[in-house]
């Protein structure tokens, strides 16, 4: 836990400047704040291999995240 607090669930890495902020699931929500009022759309997810575009409301994935049967291979 981040300095012994119970409120936040995952953490996100802003792709244009390197922010860490706590997920939108969390109480706080400091990746969308920081998104909002920055205009960084991308952030990563620290644990997993994706990222979520605040703009487009769209999850990114790497290819090689993605199931063979989802490439079409």
């Amino acid at each position: 836990m981040a300095a012994g607090r119970q409120d936040w669930v995952h953490l996100r890495i802003c792709l244009d400047c390197g922010h860490n902020g706590c997920c939108d699931s969390s109480a706080a929500a400091h990746a969308w704040k920081h998104a909002a009022t920055t205009g960084h759309p991308i952030a990563v997810a620290v644990e997993e291999p994706w990222a979520w575009c605040y703009t487009d409301e769209v999850f990114l994935v790497p290819d090689s995240a993605e199931p063979e049967a989802q490439r079409g291979e």
